[in-house]
């Protein structure tokens, strides 16, 4: 609904992020998302990893639901 009437849609995207809940009531509409912080890094390229033909395998570690990748020739990671 805007100021000069209701606009239609076959799909609409919510791109609000951690308020995507919030966002879709304001639409009448219910998302079940629970807003979680985490932490990201990403690495510049890494020599080591940037020359290399293979890639590194990805590293998982379920204690902490953190992860590190190769991105590119760097790294990138998360978690709680």
């Amino acid at each position: 609904m805007t100021g000069k009437g209701t606009v239609h849609a076959d799909h609409v995207v919510n791109a609000g992020g951690l308020w995507a809940r919030e966002v879709a009531a304001m639409a009448g509409v219910y998302v079940p998302l629970i807003p979680m912080e985490r932490h990201c890094i990403v690495t510049d390229d890494v020599p080591e990893i940037y020359g290399r033909d293979s890639e590194h395998p990805m590293l998982s570690i379920a204690a902490s639901e953190s992860d590190l990748r190769q991105e590119e020739g760097g790294l990138s990671g998360g978690g709680r």
